[in-house]
């Protein structure tokens, strides 16, 4: 019978099977930390979609709010958007309000502006910011004493 045992390896093979070791260890190790990355990435998509939808259907189940009154927003973040919109969303949507009523009415008090948006609860700080919008935009104009906004 003949002897099928390996000799034993020599150090520089024991040093090219531990270096050979540590880099299928480390890629082992950025393939699991990827992998666990996007999981918890679909997660979180899976978990806001599911939100959203049941949150779509809660409303449609809930009766109609009343009209908005006037209220006041302490604490709450002077430029949070509405639910469901982002800043910028938010602050388009209030810039087209403004739009429309500078169309309608012409020249306009920033302070009646102020007073009918607010009365949509809308923050003050959301509305000179769209207002600061449609300026940037070169839509709007002040008058030089700055009391009034109108449209270009």
């Amino acid at each position: 019978m003949s002897d099928t045992t390996k000799p034993p390896a020599t150090a520089q093979e024991k040093d090219l099977m531990t270096e050979a070791s540590i880099k299928v260890g480390k890629a082992i190790a950025r393939t699991t930390v990827k992998a666990e990355t996007s999981t918890r990435k679909v997660k979180k998509m899976a978990e806001d979609l599911i939100e959203s939808v049941s949150t779509k259907a809660t409303r449609k189940k809930e009766a109609p709010a009343p009209p908005a009154q006037a209220t006041s927003r302490k604490g709450v973040n002077p430029l949070s958007p509405a639910p469901g919109l982002s800043v910028e969303g938010h602050l388009g949507f209030l810039a087209g309000d403004i739009y429309q009523h500078l169309e309608a009415e012409g020249q306009t008090p920033v302070s009646r502006l102020l007073a009918s948006l607010m009365k949509r609860q809308h923050s003050e700080a959301m509305v000179y910011a769209a207002i600061g919008w449609l300026a940037r935009e070169g839509r709007v104009t002040f008058t030089p004493d700055g009391k009034d906004l109108m449209l270009r």
